[in-house]
């Protein structure tokens, strides 16, 4: 399955990181991923095209019955409106503490590329890459 980014994700996660990373390096920002039937007449671009795709049972949170990729708070998330092609926000932190938690994640270019300390639930090979390069 390949990945579809909402429309103008890259520019709103790079001014999002510049400002966040640049103050906490040691923070990644997570972003929630869906998928998306095939009967779907297009892929979404914005949260509301989502949404309404939700509600049609044409889409879902990523992997939903086994939780993992899953974000608290998505309600929360559709209520807020878009800022915007060049700016996003961050909805609340939340601490990784779960192995069974398997986010997707924006980060410095810096980080390792593999970390044997990393939260993971089978405890393997745990590769992590960077989304936007700043």
């Amino acid at each position: 399955m390949d990945h579809f980014f909402s429309k103008d994700f890259e520019s709103k996660m790079l001014g999002l990181a510049k400002t966040t990373l640049d103050k906490d390096p040691k923070t990644v920002l997570v972003y929630r991923i869906f998928e998306v039937s095939n009967k779907a007449k297009k892929m979404p671009e914005t949260k509301k095209d989502l949404q309404k795709l939700l509600r049609q049972n044409k889409a879902q949170e990523f992997h939903k019955f086994y939780g993992a990729h899953s974000i608290p708070k998505l309600q929360e998330w559709f209520k807020v409106p878009d800022f915007g092609p060049n700016n996003t926000s961050i909805q609340y932190y939340r601490k990784y503490r779960s192995y069974h938690w398997e986010p997707q994640f924006v980060s410095l270019t810096d980080i390792p590329y593999h970390d044997s300390s990393f939260y993971y639930s089978l405890r393997d090979n745990t590769v992590l890459v960077s989304v936007v390069f700043l």
